[in-house]
């Protein structure tokens, strides 16, 4: 796949929502927002596995990925809601933070333009020294800013949705049609009484490496056009995704799908008996 494809896209939306994430997640910090902390930890991790999905074409943990923004535009709807006070809720309330403070979003304080003054309560002694805080000033209420903030999010959720599905259609398509192909070849190979029976290859591959094997054969076609030694590294020196194949396996699927190869069978094997 070209850098221009859905798969680099996928993977620029996702680089984008990490970011994204962290950053409110380090502001939700600054606020004491639970709720919206523990919301954050656990999207960063989805995206984090649906960034490595997509780069190790792992279409399942794209799934994941695609199930979770699914829930996770449900969360920033909720959120839009409690700040616009929508369904009886409350951005006073201490739903957020579980009840356990009351404390409210870190831009009511710190937005833009906002100005924090303290006044001492008359009439009230003690070692702790009691104030009124009152904030003055700011260009815009914090409860936009959240809404800003989720709708944002929802907007990146979506349109990575669109696309996580879009990958995993590719991924599938590609994953059939090679494995068709080995299929193929591995009967006739069976046929010529070839070492490599049918189906063998098949199941010693684990899920994302039908098209890791692909990839591979091509680059191994590519190389035998230009030199032996380039052609005899890349058998030697296999795709991190095809370390669970033996040699021998892809000797053979190699030999079927590049001819001749007088080249190098000979060597490959003398170094694998």
């Amino acid at each position: 796949m070209g850098c221009c494809t859905g798969r680099c896209t996928l993977i620029f939306l996702c680089t984008l929502q990490l970011l994204a994430a962290l950053e409110r997640q380090v502001f939700d910090f600054l606020g004491y927002q639970w709720a919206p902390i523990l919301a954050n930890f656990l999207h960063i991790i989805i995206v984090i596995l649906g960034l490595f999905g997509t780069i190790q074409y792992r279409p399942r943990y794209i799934v994941v990925y695609a199930i979770w923004t699914a829930v996770w535009v449900t969360w920033n709807i909720f959120i839009i809601c409690f700040y616009l006070e929508v369904g009886g809720l409350s951005k006073d309330s201490e739903l957020l933070t579980f009840n356990i403070s009351r404390h409210q979003s870190w831009w009511s304080e710190n937005g833009p333009g906002c100005v924090r003054k303290e006044a001492s309560m008359p009439g009230i002694k003690g070692l702790d020294n009691h104030s009124y805080i009152s904030v003055i000033g700011c260009a815009l209420e914090y409860r936009y800013i959240e809404v800003m903030h989720s709708s944002f999010q929802i907007l990146i959720a979506l349109v990575g949705f669109v696309y996580a599905c879009y990958v995993v259609s590719v991924f599938t398509e590609e994953e059939d049609s090679c494995k068709g192909w080995i299929t193929l070849h591995s009967t006739k190979g069976a046929a010529g009484n070839s070492p490599l029976g049918p189906g063998s290859l098949a199941e010693e591959m684990q899920d994302g490496e039908l098209h890791s094997i692909f990839l591979f054969l091509v680059s191994f076609s590519n190389a035998m056009n230009v030199h032996q030694r380039t052609a005899t590294r890349l058998v030697f020196n296999p795709p991190s995704a095809l370390t669970n194949l033996s040699y021998h396996s892809l000797l053979v699927l190699a030999q079927q799908w590049h001819r001749p190869k007088d080249l190098w069978q000979s060597t490959f094997t003398k170094s694998c008996s």
